[in-house]
């Protein structure tokens, strides 16, 4: 009753007679027609709702709230002031033009604020929305433009209907979709005047986007009509475009719903002829925008290309593996715009230009770059906020960077990080130790595959963005319960096909790591992990950890804007120690290094669904399995998996989950014990996220997760008893052992970058006895960490969790 009370304050209640509160719109009827994209029509949207089951919107509410102390005059009066304020100072400073130009700018500032409010009202009226009063002329638009959507799909003798139920003060709308049998493309004429052109449209036949026994689809055509401008443009059609492309339609000669398409390319009226481009010469002018004591620049022939410079600074083989314009051959526009970018992607110049130059009967492609500053240094301050931390502390990075080097257009950089912050102490529960990280990275960057491929091969390359990157770091870490030391050396080869396919093969990333300096609280804590079957000593015992990897990555649609329907693929292979097959491990036992040999795959997919309503759904599933071999047959302790976290199933915290229904029961509480982290060699989870935005730049979610690690082997001690019983990986009971959490979350959009905060609790606990593993009713507020039971478990991130 409080609700319904609430409800009619807020929306119906001050309607007058003959209005009415849109509450929700349907389609029905739609079977061979994209659902989604007849939503997207709709011209008038019902109030948001936090939850839709809900009849409050806290929108219209914030609104009217707002709207209430909102004082046009009061808002005028005080922008008046302003202005009179600042008029005053501007004549008393006259002279001063410095002055002058700042009072004006803050005057314009100040001004300008106040007519946002005027044009958009008060902060509450900005996040809220005013009643969506029901409008039976947008309905009407929204019916035609289904009407027109219908149409242009093929459905010619489809109709759309409207109906509106009132109940009290609201409406609620049902377009009625009938879209009867569809019109098929059946004879498909094509008519250009020009042979040339037919021979070369019918040769690439084969990615048309309009075939015999398709729906007419006005979306296609207008596809085809962008696909054979660019398959001219890109065999030597300079001047040709889209406007000379025109489609006849005749949905009557044929009948039984069928459509003759006869697809015109027209010549153009002053030539009379569709000309073919061919370049004639390429000039490359390296340093335009650029000023010198010379009086011209010089000049250097290159495989056919012309490099014109104040001065020479780059090697221009390694910029001709970047060019895909030659003397010689015909107009290509993605040629063009593959050069643009592969220069760019050289992080050399500011910008990169080509245009043509057809005068005096010579077709001339000129190429032109600015070069960017050769040094460049970047800094970074700020605080570190993490759900593993329990004192932010403060960080500082750098990075200076170094153009073209050696000439070759490669980038040398020096990056390096210092941070303090307090952590949990690994030895004494509950209490805070602090913690100083320094690290440095050394890093050289070649445009290029280093390794003995040939410059014909290399070339082809070119296309690709290639890149070696040979790089040396060294990290340290100071704790009260220990201090670390890792010295890192990689090799790496990148490249990409477009902006969605990126490629990494890492030949040899070799880490060298010591452990020093441990208190005699933190070995007793070892020597617990040890006992309790985890590999978490491991973690700090001297060791050698090499291996070799290849990750894919496949970016669809541009996941990470949350704007459109998009996903995202990654893909890892990996394998250690493979150079100590080749090499032995003699030398490394020698210095009392641990050494590893396994091999790692590794699958991460994650999907976003915007509705077309209000809100998106969000989802996310990994697999990765690591299989160790050799002489200790275990993993380094950084290449396990590891479940739970912010980025995770969220509802338990950092690396506590599993493995499998492993329980570690504390001895003195008889509780189960999440202090230590829970290392597995198999993944699985799966997470499930609505999101809405809740007010400004605060969004919510909810969501669910699932998921859980193993181990592929039993956990077995020297006594030759299982240290972890439940651990290792069963296909009879896996599926028992998935770990279940939900909560909300909320995250804060600050444009440079986005807050999360997200609440998890327990649902099913694989930890737990059979049959008492559903925990959600045994929920409490009795913290924010995993270590009370059944708590909430708070996570803080920077960025959505996927």
């Amino acid at each position: 009753m409080l609700i319904l009370a609430f409800s009619s304050c807020i929306g119906t209640k001050n309607l007058p007679d003959g209005q009415y509160l849109l509450d929700r719109q349907r389609l029905k009827g739609a079977k061979n027609i994209d659902s989604e994209r007849l939503v997207e029509l709709y011209q008038q949207k019902p109030n948001r709702k936090i939850l839709k089951v809900l009849p409050v919107s806290l929108y219209t509410w914030m609104y009217q709230t707002g709207e209430k102390k909102f004082d046009r005059d009061k808002i005028n009066s005080s922008k008046e002031k302003i202005r009179v304020k600042y008029d005053r100072k501007i004549a008393e400073n006259a002279g001063d033009e410095v002055k002058i130009n700042r009072l004006e700018a803050r005057k314009e500032s100040k001004m300008g604020k106040k007519d946002k409010i005027l044009e958009n009202g008060n902060k509450f009226m900005q996040w809220g929305e005013p009643l969506a009063v029901f409008d039976s002329v947008l309905a009407s638009t929204t019916r035609q433009k289904m009407l027109q959507f219908l149409q242009g799909k093929g459905f010619f003798l489809g109709q759309v209907s409207t109906k509106v139920r009132y109940s009290g003060k609201r409406a609620f709308v049902t377009y009625e979709i009938q879209e009867n049998l569809p019109y098929l493309l059946d004879s498909l004429i094509l008519v250009t005047g020009d042979t040339a052109i037919t021979t070369l449209i019918n040769r690439n036949a084969s990615t048309s986007n309009i075939r015999k026994g398709d729906n007419y689809d006005v979306e296609r055509l207008d596809q085809e009509i962008i696909r054979i401008e660019s398959l001219l443009k890109d065999n030597g059609y300079f001047e040709f475009s889209r406007q000379f492309i025109e489609y006849a339609v005749d949905t009557t000669i044929l009948g039984n719903k069928k459509v003759a398409l006869k697809t015109l390319v027209n010549t153009p009226s002053k030539r009379g002829y569709h000309k073919v481009f061919k370049v004639d010469s390429v000039i490359f002018t390296t340093d335009a925008n650029t000023s010198s004591t010379k009086s011209q620049r010089d000049s250097r022939y290159y495989n056919r290309i012309t490099y014109r410079f104040f001065e020479e600074k780059y090697a221009k083989k390694i910029l001709d593996r970047r060019l895909f314009i030659y003397p010689g051959d015909l107009y290509s526009k993605s040629n063009t715009f593959g050069t643009q970018r592969q220069l760019a992607n050289l992080d050399m110049f500011k910008f990169v230009n080509v245009n043509y130059d057809t005068t005096g009967g010579k077709f001339i492609a000129n190429i032109f770059t600015s070069p960017l500053d050769q040094y460049q240094l970047t800094q970074e301050v700020g605080i570190n906020v993490t759900a593993n931390q329990r004192v932010p502390g403060p960080f500082y990075n750098f990075n200076i960077k170094n153009r073209n080097t050696f000439g070759g257009l490669e980038i040398l950089e020096l990056s390096g990080r210092f941070g303090v912050n307090g952590v949990t102490s690994y030895s004494d529960d509950g209490q805070i130790a602090n913690s100083l990280e320094i690290g440095a990275n050394l890093s050289l960057t070649l445009p290029d595959f280093v390794f003995p491929l040939g410059n014909t091969l290399k070339s082809k390359f070119g296309q690709l963005n290639p890149r070696t990157r040979i790089s040396i770091g060294y990290d340290y870490i100071d704790r009260d319960d220990f201090t670390r030391d890792n010295l890192n050396a990689s090799l790496r080869y990148s490249w990409q096909r477009d902006q969605s396919r990126l490629y990494n093969f890492t030949l040899a990333d070799v880490n060298l790591i010591n452990t020093r300096n441990e208190s005699t609280e933190f070995q007793e804590v070892l020597r617990e992990s040890d006992s309790l079957g985890t590999s978490f000593h491991r973690a700090f015992e001297r060791s050698f950890v090499s291996s070799m990897f290849f990750t894919a990555l496949f970016d669809f649609n541009q996941y990470g804007t949350y704007q459109n329907k998009s996903s995202y693929v990654r893909l890892l292979a990996e394998s250690g120690g493979t150079f100590l097959n080749l090499f032995g491990t003699n030398f490394l036992e020698k210095d009392s290094l641990e050494n590893y040999k396994f091999l790692k795959f590794n699958i991460d997919y994650r999907r976003h669904i915007p509705l077309a309503t209000s809100g998106a759904f969000a989802y996310r599933v990994n697999f990765g399995i690591g299989i160790p071999y050799g002489d200790n047959d275990i993993l380094p302790y950084e290449k396990n998996f590891f479940a739970g976290g912010s980025s995770s199933v969220r509802a338990w915290g950092p690396r506590r989950l599993g493995p499998g229904s492993y329980s570690p029961i504390n001895e003195e509480t008889g509780q189960i014990d999440y202090n230590f982290e829970q290392p597995g060699e198999l993944i699985f989870e799966a997470s499930l996220e609505y999101r809405q935005n809740l007010v400004g730049f605060v969004d919510w979610a909810f969501f669910i997760d699932a998921g859980n690690i193993w181990t592929l082997r039993d956990d077995v001690g020297d006594d030759g008893e299982v240290r972890r019983p439940g651990a290792k990986f069963e296909s009879k009971r896996f599926y028992k052992e998935i770990g279940v959490g939900t909560g909300l979350g909320f995250r804060m959009d600050f444009t440079f970058l986005i807050m999360r905060i997200d609440l998890g609790v327990k649902v099913y606990e694989p930890a737990r006895p059979e049959g008492s593993r559903f925990v959600l009713d045994k929920f409490k507020f009795g913290g924010l960490d995993d270590t009370t039971e059944n708590a909430i478990t708070l996570n803080i991130g920077i960025g959505y969790p996927f």
